[in-house]
């Protein structure tokens, strides 16, 4: 089911809707002086997210909040890192055409310290250099509720942070009246042909990409004491191009004598291709992953809740590349064309993959009372990292 599309098409005929009404009204001044006489089509409804205003008046920093949705949310745009940037002051890092990494008001994402329920996440950096950065691009917006991310601190916080704190806050299937279910997919057809993100011999034709997710939420028991939630994504995108270059062009006089550059004297007006490259270039990317939530509601005051979670990053890139070299100096020219000697010839052919882990659990208990609470949590979490780039080069020269 291609929900993406549907809603891109629901969205398509509210805006004709809207274009078609302003001018119905234009054609009727007499009537569009009187302000009881509006059509109701003409109303500017404004919705806001409760959640997130109401977190921003009673926190004691200053802290920015965005609520998840999964109707607004397609499934191919749904990690933490595209939600964040929506908020002021935040901006991306981005890999390729994907943010990655979060800088809080220009500072350094190593800086920051990312947390799930207040649980810190376990972070090796982006290639395993073992820095504090956390590749929000893994984590999934259907693991939140909302995402909380302040930029003062106050005493109660940790300390590891100097540009913010990103604190996402999960799903609790105890605040659903109901049983939920979503799912939720979308495809992608790449039509330039290309190795798929992968050294083939043969080569390969166009491909297929495309994604899933899917959420449950329940709540059981006598007095619906008891809620779980499991939500699980999968998504493969390809990203190929190819060129034809020449970094190098030669220059020559009329009487055929190499010059420095186009600027010198008696230059003859044609640039002759010295050094000639190809290069095709792909990344194939695929993120997959799952969670799971159990809550109790004990009492009114007193909720308890176990959450687990894992999501991995496979990608691989392409790079291969062919250069040819000439020699300057012995150079064919025609009124048409020219022929130049090969001097040399490189090929490089280079497979690159990486696999990237990230998986948790986290227990809580929490209280709360009229004028206080009190939340006890201890978790664990893991981040891996491994890559292989296996490397192939050749050259060759002209005898």
């Amino acid at each position: 089911m291609f929900l993406g599309a549907a809603r891109a098409r629901l969205l398509c005929c509210a805006s004709s809707l809207l274009l078609t009404a302003i001018p119905a009204q234009a054609e009727n001044p007499a009537a569009s002086d009187r302000p009881d006489s509006v059509p109701p089509q003409s109303d500017i409804v404004v919705t806001a997210e409760r959640l997130a205003t109401a977190r921003k008046e009673q926190s004691p920093a200053v802290v920015d909040s965005i609520v998840y949705d999964d109707v607004e949310t397609i499934a191919a745009d749904g990690n933490i890192a595209e939600q964040l940037r929506l908020l002021p002051g935040i901006s991306t890092i981005d890999e390729g055409d994907a943010p990655r990494f979060v800088t809080i008001r220009g500072i350094s994402p190593d800086l920051n310290q990312t947390t799930i329920d207040g649980i810190t996440l376990a972070s090796i950096g982006n290639d395993g250099e073992g820095s504090r950065m956390i590749n929000l691009q893994i984590i999934p917006s259907e693991l939140s509720q909302r995402t909380d991310v302040y930029k003062t601190f106050t005493a109660e916080q940790d300390g590891g942070a100097i540009g913010g704190i990103v604190d996402i806050i999960t799903r609790s299937p105890l605040d659903l009246k109901r049983r939920y279910t979503l799912l939720d997919g979308y495809g992608s057809y790449q039509s330039f042909r290309g190795p798929d993100g992968r050294n083939t011999i043969g080569g390969s034709a166009q491909h297929w990409g495309g994604g899933a997710k899917g959420v449950f939420a329940d709540r059981f028991g006598s007095q619906g004491q008891f809620g779980i939630l499991l939500s699980a994504r999968y998504q493969s995108r390809t990203r190929n191009s190819a060129k034809w270059w020449q970094p190098v062009k030669n220059y020559f006089d009329d009487r055929g004598r190499l010059l420095s550059g186009p600027e010198a004297g008696n230059w003859d007006g044609r640039a002759v291709p010295g050094d000639h490259s190809y290069g095709s270039y792909t990344n194939r990317l695929r993120t997959a992953g799952s969670s799971g939530k159990l809550e109790w509601q004990a009492s009114d005051r007193v909720r308890a809740s176990l959450l687990g979670f894992g999501y991995r990053l496979w990608e691989s890139s392409t790079m291969n590349k062919n250069d040819f070299y000439t020699r300057s100096t012995i150079v064919a020219r025609t009124p048409t064309g020219g022929r130049s000697q090969v001097n040399s010839i490189y090929s490089r052919y280079r497979y690159d993959t990486w696999d990237k882990k990230t998986y948790g659990g986290i227990a809580s208990v929490g209280w709360r009372g009229d004028m206080s609470h009190l939340d006890v949590r201890g978790g664990y979490t893991r981040a891996i990292y491994d890559n292989v780039q296996p490397y192939v080069g050749v050259r060759t020269y002209a005898r």
